[in-house]
């Protein structure tokens, strides 16, 4: 099996697992230096062997380094190297990927070719970046286009079989005003008249079935043209899949070959979350990559961060609430791993009938000024009216300057007041890493989902209406 456009592997992983080894994965390319590196660990892998593994789980493990478990094994690693290339596929390597494309499947006669062509141009929301470049700059950029370098491979070494992955976006994109999806189905169909007709700049005509068939497998028609672009699509969750995620898979059946009858997956019901995560070990977030201390990183009122609690009894089939318990306080830091706020709070009083505002610098933590006429510290610190209606205010202005104005990144390394500030949101459920690019829509739908979260944490409307009713019954 070839994989092009590998990625960390996906694909081969499940080839390699299906029925006992079947499928052996002799080359990958992959352009991404991280992805190229599990590529190339997996690879590694599954030439050792389950008598051979040892040092293989003394690495995860963290006993040895990369290097220390290559040189454990040197013909697993000389094998994994050869077969995992480190590249971006196009014009200026294409003579490089070619050769080791011939060196592997010379004289074969069953091979598979698999790849998904990066996907940001048909993906709703890369579709929606490319296009602020223009229309006739988004339809020439290069990711946009990138899959013609699988058509051109199809077309010069014809294999028996061939799988392309792709996101959902897919079907619903254009080029150059025509639907993408049914322009790469034709293309799929005769690689070899797609490509002379791209090098002589001709306008590609519809074409069904030259060289290919293009199957469904989660459709049982084998006539290209009895199906439709919706048929193409493998929903997971309905195949025993325990996530919903929706791809278009396409399978490529070389012409000259029977082709299979009644091909198609059969549905089947996912695990539950306890099948699939029960017997895993705790882990840390990993946003950070230093060591968990146990502390919080919050902002300066910690008193009115709280916990909830719930002991579960998890032997039986579903877990069962034993006890819990809400509000409670955690105790402050004992001077050995003090916590540094992100937030300093001051009270003044020149604001006027102001009641608040925030110092923002780059050089400072920010500082949440209060009027001295709303109370002392003590009171405001304890006031969960004012804690609900100004901090959110207060987090999404800091949020924005950090990401939209400063335009500063996610980076666990650094301990500049504006990278504790994005650990400790990026620490809230649901929020993910904040986009990078000068994208300020995803900024801002990114900095909206983060003060959301902040709010469901506190909870600062539930905190609000319990001060109104104590308000009220006093």
């Amino acid at each position: 099996m070839v994989d092009l456009f590998a990625g960390p592997g996906g694909l081969g992983e499940g080839f390699s697992a299906y029925d006992r080894g079947l499928f052996e994965v002799v080359l990958s390319v992959e352009k991404d230096a991280a992805a190229h590196q599990t590529l190339q660990l997996r690879s590694f892998f599954r030439q050792l062997g389950a008598g051979r593994r040892r040092e293989y789980y003394r690495y995860l493990q963290g006993e040895l380094t990369r290097e220390e478990l290559f040189r454990a094994h040197p013909d697993a690693a000389d094998i994994a190297s050869s077969r995992c290339l480190h590249l971006e596929l196009g014009p200026r390597t294409t003579s490089g990927v070619y050769e080791q494309i011939e060196r592997v499947v010379r004289g074969a006669q069953e091979w598979v070719l698999v790849g998904g062509p990066p996907c940001q141009a048909y993906s709703v929301v890369g579709r929606s970046r490319l296009a602020r470049l223009g229309r006739k700059a988004f339809e020439q950029s290069e990711k946009h286009v990138l899959y013609r370098e699988y058509l051109r491979i199809l077309a010069r070494y014809k294999p028996p079989v061939f799988v392309m992955e792709n996101v959902q976006g897919l079907l619903s994109a254009t080029y150059a005003g025509s639907s993408t999806f049914d322009r790469m189905i034709s293309d799929l169909s005769s690689p070899t008249v797609a490509v002379r007709e791209s090098l002589n700049g001709r306008k590609p005509l519809a074409r069904r079935g030259t060289d290919y068939s293009i199957l469904s497998f989660v459709h049982p028609s084998v006539e290209t043209g009895h199906l439709r672009p919706g048929d193409y699509v493998i929903a997971a969750e309905k195949f025993g899949i325990p996530q919903r995620r929706h791809r278009v898979i396409l399978l490529g059946v070389r012409s000259d070959l029977r082709l299979p009858s009644g091909l198609s997956l059969r549905p089947s019901a996912g695990p539950s979350v306890r099948d699939v995560l029960a017997d895993l070990p705790p882990l840390r977030s990993q946003l950070s990559r230093k060591v968990d201390d146990r502390t919080l990183r919050d902002i300066d009122n910690r008193e009115t961060i709280y916990f909830r609690v719930k002991v579960v009894d998890s032997s039986g089939e579903h877990g069962k609430i034993l006890a819990e318990v809400d509000g409670i306080i955690p105790n402050p830091s004992d001077g050995h791993g003090a916590r540094v706020a992100i937030l300093e709070v001051k009270f003044e009083d020149n604001l006027g009938s102001q009641p608040w505002s925030l110092a923002l610098s780059a050089a400072a933590t920010p500082v949440l000024i209060v009027n001295k006429r709303l109370g002392n510290k003590e009171y405001i610190r304890s006031d969960d009216s004012f804690f609900s209606l100004v901090y959110p205010a207060v987090v999404r202005e800091v949020l924005t300057r950090i990401i939209v104005i400063d335009e500063c990144e996610y980076d666990p390394d650094n301990d500049e007041w504006w990278q504790r500030w994005l650990y400790f949101v990026c620490s809230l459920p649901d929020v993910g890493l904040p986009p990078g690019g000068e994208d300020n829509d995803a900024k801002y739908f990114w900095i909206d989902g983060a003060v959301k979260a902040f709010c469901e944490a506190q909870p600062t409307c539930g905190r609000f209406l319990d001060a109104r009713s104590k308000e009220e019954a006093a």
